[in-house]
């Protein structure tokens, strides 16, 4: 009873620190001193350092994105936008943080997938009333994370969800979490690196090299390096033996009860301004937009699927996000999604 407690008072907390910060932005849209305050607290948060040229052109940016998640906020009243990181971005730099390289991903969905998209809507309903009575988030297969991580500025997505992915088989076949290592990945994946990749192809690297380092071995630099995996020791408790491509919210549900998976979907710019809530794309902004941004798919619940992402721990709801499972593949979060056959390994193998 007592946790239950300490959970409402924390949801009220948030609510009233999330209403707080609407008031903000919807201040500053209609005054500019208020505009300039929400301005340099950003700044401050966010130890942002500018030149007296750059500081107009960001203040600019910035005022944008406030006024555009001010608008936000009125059109879709499920979801709350505000100030984050990338409130100061220019278009460019925030598109370069969705990482996902086109050409590579046509190629990897023409592979042969196993998909239920023949399936009609009642087969899903049945799956998720399962859990409907209770409506409580299940973790996929009771996986536990460590800390959000932050791939900005770089367009590195595809391998922090591949190493997401890698870390909750992990944590699955050890019974620990232990953080693996995203620049090993970007180094050693031949095509891809902090300008954008390919999530399949740096899941193939790391089977044909059966090696990954830990991050605290070879920790991320956010620029391209020389692939330098074998002087370090092997992390991985485990070998891919596959990497798998499967289709369909009803294969995505399914594949959850095992492990996180990993999925390359599309990710709009509003999202640069989310906050919290659950994302249903009221705004209609999803259509139209690319398989763009790799992220793991870590829990779900009747009404959505949690995703980790990798913007830090100041985006969304503590660096996660929440997507509506009453949309079908919303935001094409099923279109392509990423799963590994494995076999463990003795403890001799891993330290080879």
């Amino acid at each position: 009873m007592k946790a239950i407690l300490i959970i409402l008072l924390l949801l009220i907390s948030l609510s009233a620190a999330y209403a707080a910060e609407d008031d903000q932005v919807s201040l500053a849209v209609k005054d500019p001193k208020a505009m300039l305050r929400l301005f340099g607290d950003f700044q401050k948060t966010y130890s942002r350092h500018y030149s007296r040229s750059e500081r107009r052109l960001r203040l600019q940016n910035f005022n944008s994105f406030v006024k555009n998640a001010d608008e936000l906020n009125r059109m879709d009243e499920d979801v709350q936008y505000g100030i984050t990181f990338s409130a100061d971005l220019t278009a460019a730099e925030a598109n370069r943080l969705r990482g996902i390289n086109q050409t590579a991903l046509f190629q990897d969905t023409a592979e042969s997938a196993t998909s239920d998209d023949d399936d009609d809507d009642d087969d899903e309903d049945e799956d998720a009333d399962e859990d409907e009575d209770t409506a409580d988030l299940k973790i996929a297969n009771d996986v536990r994370y460590g800390p959000i991580k932050d791939q900005s500025p770089c367009g590195s997505c595809w391998a922090f969800a591949g190493v997401g992915l890698l870390e909750g088989h992990a944590y699955l076949t050890t019974g620990h979490y232990v953080a693996l290592s995203e620049q090993e990945v970007i180094d050693c994946t031949e095509g891809s690196g902090t300008n954008g990749g390919s999530l399949p192809a740096g899941l193939r690297q790391v089977r044909d090299q059966n090696h990954l380092a830990t991050e605290a071995d070879y920790p991320y630099q956010r620029n391209d390096g020389w692939c330098n995996a074998r002087q370090h020791s092997n992390a991985l408790p485990f070998r891919i033996t596959a990497v798998n491509y499967i289709k369909g919210d009803n294969n995505l549900f399914s594949a959850l009860q095992d492990a996180p998976v990993a999925v390359a979907m599309s990710f709009p710019s509003a999202l640069n301004g989310y906050k919290s809530g659950v994302w249903s794309d009221r705004v209609g902004q999803c259509a139209g937009t690319p398989l763009n941004h790799g992220v793991v798919v870590v829990a779900y619940s009747f009404q959505y699927w949690k995703v980790r992402n990798s913007w830090g721990s100041n985006w969304g709801e503590q660096g996660y996000i929440r997507f509506s499972r009453r949309v079908n593949n919303l935001c094409r979060i099923s279109d392509s999604v990423k799963t590994i056959s494995l076999q463990k390994t003795s403890t001799v193998e891993v330290e080879e």
